[in-house]
């Protein structure tokens, strides 16, 4: 979960800095382009200028839209690993008695697994009894 976590967060960085290049960017051809309007004999470089600075802008644009693709990636990686860390979970209640196998079917099932407080309603409401205090109460009778 910690990888899919930073992952996520990569992915939200490499938008920040894309979108500040992209700001910058705007910044510098408007500067450009007062300095070389602001000359006679340059001013026919602007339209050049503008090319330029369109196809790096499209670069740019077309690498955000990467990045936004891998931050949605990275959602769903963490998803899914908190969805595995919830299997691991029943899985462990299931092997320890907290929860028969048969009521953790009938629970996923029915959606109760789904509701995120699965584990503290199911630990709260089963018992454990460990098999040797089964056996000890089996021996005093």
């Amino acid at each position: 979960m910690i990888i899919a976590r930073n992952r996520q967060d990569e992915a939200e960085e490499r938008i920040r800095a894309l979108r500040a290049a992209l700001d910058q960017l705007d910044e510098r051809q408007g500067r450009s382009e007062k300095r070389l309007s602001s000359s006679a004999g340059r001013a026919s470089r602007v339209s050049a200028l503008r090319k330029v600075t369109r196809a790096e802008q499209d670069y740019l644009e077309a690498r955000l839209d990467v990045a936004e693709s891998d931050a949605d990636v990275a959602e769903q990686e963490v998803v899914t690993s908190r969805a595995r860390l919830d299997l691991v979970k029943q899985r462990q209640l299931v092997r320890i008695g907290k929860v028969t196998f048969a009521a953790r079917i009938s629970r996923m099932r029915s959606g109760a697994y789904h509701s995120g407080d699965w584990a503290a309603e199911v630990v709260g409401s089963w018992s454990y009894q460990s098999p040797c205090r089964k056996r000890q109460n089996s021996f005093s009778k």
